[in-house]
Formats: C-alpha cells, sequence, structure tokens
C-alpha cells in the first residue's frame, strides 16, 4: 500500500502501519481524501478516512 500511495503526485510521504492505520502527507489541497482511499483501494486494502 506504502508504493501505491507514494507513487501518487501529490503523495509526499506515506507512513503505513498495517493492518489499520496509514498516515499520508499531501501537498496542500493537492488531492481529496476519497482519491486517496481509491488508491488504496485499489492496491487491495480497505479504506475509511479519519
Amino acid at each position: 500500500m506504502q508504493d501505491a500511495l507514494t507513487k501518487h503526485q501529490n503523495v509526499i510521504s506515506a507512513e503505513v502501519s498495517l493492518p489499520d492505520q496509514a498516515i499520508i502527507k499531501v501537498r496542500k489541497n493537492s488531492v481529496k481524501v476519497d482519491e486517496l482511499a481509491d488508491v488504496i483501494k485499489t492496491a487491495g486494502f480497505t479504506a475509511t478516512a479519519k
């Protein structure tokens, strides 16, 4: 999942603590939470915003 997130052009860093948490730093106002959730789901994981 971390690799999939960091490939996104607006993700600065992603710190994944499986199975239940990811801390993602992005460029300000550059990406919506739903877009990142889609990246996570495409990588085969589940995602909910907190």
